[in-house]
């Protein structure tokens, strides 16, 4: 009996370690998420900056900036419909569309990460389309970035 005690003992510890260092990983390199206060002006100014003209104010969930160990990106949350569907295929800055992954792995927020894009990349799920851009790229990112800063 005593064997299967240890046993356990040693699954638990182990489990312990592992659940810690997860959580420290998650501080260091998990990143960060800041979200920008709405209000309609600052709408008008992410409409105006992502080029996504027709689309309304509702249709604007949230602006965040995310990141996630060397990779930052900024993000415009917007609900998906039909309208709105329309407007981002119309996007020339749009460079790619992709389904967004269920869970990131090992933490969220590398999800949002946009890869192999110079502007913006539209990732999507069942309710939302998240146009995401790097930190880095073209001067139309750097607009965007920009108008993240100015606003906090």
């Amino acid at each position: 009996m005593k064997n299967k005690k240890e046993i356990l003992l040693m699954v638990l510890i182990v489990f312990t370690v592992l659940l810690l260092l997860y959580f420290i990983g998650w501080l260091f390199i998990g990143g960060k998420r800041i979200k920008a206060d709405l209000n309609n002006d600052y709408k008008e100014r992410l409409i105006e900056k992502y080029s996504i003209e027709g689309i309304t104010y509702d249709d604007i969930i949230s602006f965040e900036y995310i990141s996630f160990n060397r990779d930052s990106a900024y993000v415009l949350k917007l609900r998906k419909d039909d309208t709105v569907g329309k407007i981002i295929n119309n996007n020339q800055h749009i460079q790619r569309k992709e389904k967004l992954k269920p869970f990131g792995f090992p933490y969220p927020n590398e999800r949002f990460i946009p890869h192999h894009t110079e502007e913006i990349c539209c990732f999507y799920d069942e309710k939302y389309y998240y146009l995401s851009v790097s930190s880095g790229g073209s001067d139309f990112v750097w607009g965007i970035r920009d108008l993240f800063w100015d606003q906090k």
